[in-house]
C-alpha cells in the first residue's frame, strides 16, 4: 500500500466520522423543533430563546456538513477529481469564512 493510497483512506474515514456527526447534529435540529413548545413551557429559561429558529440553523448546518463529507468520500473512494474540486472548494470558503468571524470577533475585544 502506497503512502498515497493511505492518505485516500484517511480522508474517506475522516469524512465518513464528519458525516455521522453531521447527521447528528441535523437530529439534534429536529429534535429540537419537534420538542420547542414542551421546552418552552417545561423550561422557564427558555421561553424568550428562538428555539424554532436555532433548530432550522442546526439542521441546515448539519445537512451541510453531511453532504459535504459525502461529497469527499466520495470523491476520495472513487477518484473522481470533479468532487474532490468540489469538496476543496467548499472547505476553503468554510476556512475563510471562518477566519473572517474569528478575525472579526477577536477585534471586537
Amino acid at each position: 500500500m502506497a503512502l498515497h493510497d493511505l492518505g485516500r483512506y484517511i480522508l474517506i474515514g475522516v469524512n465518513i466520522i464528519f458525516t455521522v456527526c453531521g447527521l447528528g447534529i441535523a437530529a439534534a435540529g429536529i429534535f429540537l423543533l419537534v420538542q420547542a413548545e414542551q421546552l418552552e413551557s417545561d423550561v422557564e429559561l427558555l421561553q424568550d430563546l428562538p428555539i424554532t429558529e436555532t433548530s432550522y440553523v442546526l439542521m441546515m448546518l448539519g445537512f451541510a456538513l453531511a453532504i459535504t463529507s459525502v461529497i469527499g468520500a466520495i470523491g476520495a473512494l472513487t477518484k473522481q477529481r470533479i468532487m474532490l474540486t468540489i469538496y476543496l472548494f467548499v472547505i476553503f470558503a468554510l476556512v475563510l469564512v471562518c477566519s473572517r468571524l474569528h478575525h472579526r470577533h477577536s477585534l471586537c475585544r
